[in-house]
């Protein structure tokens, strides 16, 4: 008997939470540490039988929360009516520490009472999260501009306000309704359901136009697209999006009446439009443009190789350019020459993309080509000499400058976008060019310049200037000194590079190198480096260092329960409210998974 008493004591005292029992006449048996911790301010617990339990009501009000308002007589009262009467109700409160308890009370069947109770903080701090991602979750599917709807056994789960509006429905009419309030019969319902569902039982995303049915019996067409959640089983679980398409079948049928104009368009065009298929055949030409340009009707030129009509200049090159379209590639102002039906050439420019069939397979080709042989002619001797220039330089991405030391002018040979040149002009002087630099780099720029004059030596230098909308461009520049027939520096050419988005790449693989993804806290990597410095620092000054590590508990359990978004939406908020309790001189890292270090 007496080990069994001792077995009994042993697993009162190890119950996780709080424990008591009360014999017939109220009085304390027997209760925990942790019951005497909360309603007998530490007490031992061993010393605490015999006392009643009227004595420990009037202690719980002083442990737990109340509102101010409270009447303690009262509340007291009410606390001893539900002990006698042993309700076996469970109850959840907070004590003033914060914590907060679910406690049951149950009689006995020697007429005594059990009092239990245990901490459910953690368990409301995540339902509380779980809440908080719901109401997310909520406003932002109201947000949307599209109606969603979630089916369970074609029933409404679940859907947003924007559909509600669309079928003229209040806010919660809705849910828990078959979807056949939507189909204007029975026989629709079941037809388009049977259809649907086989389309998602074989894991594909459903597409078509459905015909609605609003609540006042109108009607309204809607693009749709479905989804099974498992496509083993999609009538117990899909998702439904429905966009108003009223406006686009309206537009269609617009776009179906004007056909005719837009193909009388076409075939009047001077500029010609044309398709072909894979082979190269022509497949279609307009006719007024074939005849201008070839000098032949069209009829003539269908079913045959373009390649037919290309001087061999120019043959091998434009295969290579057709073979490229058919990968995918679009061509625009190509500029090729072609043959006439009398043996006389014509320049062309040529905007060509691929042509696709209903599934995205290339078939062919198609686009527009426009006569520019008077251009041709009239720019052929400029172009000779300075088209071959301009293209080093901008195949190079350079911008060609040269600053006059007598009149402090920089003349651009062309204006980079973004560059503080006058509109129009690529004329700046070279102080109001230094004055755009960024504060932070001007006398560096400046000194470099001033550097390479005194010198006679050429400099190169990285910097940011000011764009003329604010923007911050990094350049890279180089320039030399060009003396005159005495030695003296006349004037300095270099050119200048936008370096930008090499400078971005760059910081942004040194900021993902050191920094975790998901909170941007800094990383292990980084982590390490700052507790370095720190015992460093601290070794320097004779002082201390402090490192916490946090790991959450039970951070699977909300992955389990709620998925892995709501575990990073919890990793987040962790990260933020400990962000928010550390000073700007310490270190909040992210060690991996759910563990944060302070330094």
């Amino acid at each position: 008997m007496e080990a069994s008493g001792a077995r009994l004591l042993d697993a009162i005292e190890s119950y996780p939470g709080g424990i008591a029992f009360f014999d017939e006449h109220d009085r304390l048996v027997v209760g925990n540490p942790k019951f005497a911790r909360v309603y007998a301010a530490d007490a031992p617990h061993a010393q605490l039988a015999g006392r009643p339990y009227a004595e420990f009501a009037r202690a719980a009000f002083d442990a737990e929360l109340h509102p101010a308002d409270e009447d303690r007589e009262h509340w007291v009262e009410e606390r001893l009516r539900r002990h006698r009467e042993g309700e076996g109700r469970s109850r959840q409160f907070q004590l003033r520490d914060g914590r907060w308890m679910q406690s049951l009370t149950a009689r006995t069947a020697l007429g005594g009472t059990v009092v239990a109770f245990n901490d459910v903080t953690e368990v409301k701090r995540a339902h509380a999260a779980y809440q908080a991602l719901l109401a997310e979750e909520n406003l932002v599917l109201d947000a949307l501009p599209v109606g969603v709807v979630f089916l369970e056994n074609r029933v409404i789960a679940r859907c947003n306000r924007r559909f509600e509006k669309m079928l003229g429905w209040g806010r919660g009419d809705l849910d828990g309704k078959s979807s056949r309030v939507w189909y204007a019969s029975e026989e629709a319902y079941r037809k388009v359901g049977a259809d649907a569902y086989a389309q998602l039982a074989r894991g594909d995303v459903q597409e078509s136009d459905m015909r609605l049915t609003r609540r006042d019996g109108t009607h309204l067409w809607c693009r749709s697209l479905a989804f099974a959640v498992d496509p083993q089983a999609p009538e117990q679980s899909a998702v439904f999006v429905f966009a108003e398409a009223t406006e686009r079948r309206a537009a269609e049928r617009a776009l179906q009446a004007s056909e005719t104009l837009h193909r009388n368009l076409v075939e009047t065009s001077n500029d010609l439009i044309f398709s072909c298929d894979r082979e190269g055949r022509w497949t279609y030409l307009n006719p007024a443009a074939a005849q201008r340009i070839y000098g032949c009707p069209h009829a003539e030129l269908l079913g045959r190789d373009f390649l037919e009509r290309l001087v061999p200049e120019v043959r091998e090159r434009d295969r290579a350019v057709f073979e490229s379209i058919l990968a995918g590639k679009p061509v625009f102002d190509h500029e090729t020459r072609h043959l006439r039906r009398d043996g006389t050439t014509v320049d062309l420019s040529f905007n060509v993309i691929p042509l696709r069939d209903e599934g995205g397979r290339i078939i062919g080709t198609t686009g527009t080509a426009r006569d520019i042989t008077e251009q041709k002619r009239a720019a052929a001797a400029l172009y000779e000499s300075v088209e071959r220039l301009r293209l080093a330089v901008e195949a190079a991405g350079l911008y060609d400058w040269e600053w006059d030391l007598a009149t402090g002018q920089m003349r651009y040979g062309h204006s980079p976008a973004g560059l503080p040149a006058p509109a129009g002009g690529c004329v700046i002087s070279r102080a109001s060019y230094a004055g755009l630099v960024h504060p932070e780099d001007r006398e560096r720029y400046v000194a470099a310049g001033q550097a390479a004059l005194e010198k006679g030596e050429p400099y190169a230098i990285d910097y940011r200037f000011v764009a003329r909308e604010g923007e911050l461009i990094w350049f890279s520049e180089r320039g030399k000194v060009v003396h005159g027939p005495h030695g003296e520096p006349v004037h300095m050419i270099g050119v200048s590079q936008d370096v930008t988005e090499r400078v971005r790449r760059e910081e942004e693989v040194r900021y993902l190198a050191y920094h975790d993804t998901l909170t941007g806290l800094p990383n292990r990597r980084l982590l390490e480096d700052r507790v370095k410095q720190a015992v460093f620092l601290a070794q320097r000054r004779d002082t201390s260092v402090a490192l916490l590590s946090i790991d959450l508990d039970r951070f699977k359990e909300v992955n389990d329960a709620l998925g892995h978004k709501a575990g990073d939406a919890v990793l987040r908020e962790i990260s933020n409210r400990l962000q928010g309790c550390v000073r700007r001189s310490d270190t909040l890292a992210r060690q991996g998974g759910d563990e944060f270090v302070i330094v």
